[in-house]
């Protein structure tokens, strides 16, 4: 029974770190994409004199893209800036217990976003841009960030919890 909670757990961890591994690589492509479309247009324009039209666009798809993916690394790897002046200067339970109270308070606000979400997919669901892609695709990218990012935060929160519950167990994680 042991092995199998184990195996569980050690299958959970591959299918997280896919994940990870996954959203980190469309975020690199994303980038890549616009780095290159970026060299294409100023090629275009100053080079041979003849801007192209959709580059920009699709630059601007892939940065807001490539933003939200960068913004769930930063929760993931917690480096995401905070003025920590203060916290540092906490006790470790107290510190653990602001922390808390900033995940769950960002858990609301991602919570409060994602369920509501669906309005604005579906009220521009019919609009397309001027190189016919759907206006959703830009705007599926904060959902698709904020679900990502939510199993992060109640890790995290977990953590915190534990640290209160049982102070001298959990590191000092920060």
């Amino acid at each position: 029974m042991l092995a199998a909670g184990s195996a569980r757990r050690n299958l959970l961890g591959r299918c997280v770190s896919f994940v990870h591994g996954a959203s980190d690589a469309v975020a690199v492509a994303c980038f890549f994409g616009l780095f290159v479309l970026i060299i294409v247009q100023v090629h275009y324009r100053y080079v041979l004199n003849n801007p192209l039209s959709w580059p920009e666009e699709v630059a601007r798809n892939l940065f807001i893209w490539t933003v939200y993916l960068g913004l769930v690394k930063n929760f993931r790897e917690d480096s995401h800036y905070r003025i920590d002046f203060l916290i540092n200067r906490l006790g470790l339970r107290v510190r653990h217990a602001l922390l808390l109270f900033v995940d769950i308070g960002a858990g609301v606000l991602f919570i409060a976003v994602l369920s509501r979400a669906h309005v604005v997919l579906a009220a521009n669901a019919h609009i397309r841009t001027s190189i016919d892609l759907p206006v959703n695709l830009i705007y599926a990218s904060l959902p698709f960030a904020i679900v990502l990012i939510l199993p992060v935060l109640i890790v995290s929160m977990a953590r915190h919890v534990g640290a209160l519950v049982r102070p001298g167990r959990l590191a000092d994680g920060g």
